[in-house]
């Protein structure tokens, strides 16, 4: 399991202007999925950008830390990992999943 975690290490970075930098992954979304998150983005009077952002950080507060940590393979960003500080609130969205 170390080799694939140290495989996917190489694969991520790549050098920058002499500084190695992780390389941001930018998934396409399908169709239906960007109608949603339109359709959400409208109930909640946000951008889909933003409402985007707080769908995740919502989703993050509500997992399980442990189960994530153990499941990671990128073990360098432990101290700026999200799922170990404490993330805002976001009203709108648990308005919006709650109703």
């Amino acid at each position: 399991m170390n080799n694939s975690k140290d495989l996917f290490q190489k694969k991520l970075k790549r050098t920058f202007n002499g500084k190695n930098r992780v390389r941001l992954y930018a998934p396409q979304i399908n169709q239906q999925s960007v109608f949603i998150l339109r359709c959400i983005a409208w109930t909640i009077g946000k951008p889909m950008t933003v409402s985007l952002d707080q769908i995740i950080a919502f989703t993050v507060s509500k997992m399980n830390i442990t189960t994530i940590c153990s499941s990671c393979i990128d073990n360098n960003q432990c101290s700026m990992c999200p799922f170990k500080k404490q993330l805002p609130s976001y009203p709108d969205i648990e308005r919006f999943l709650n109703q």
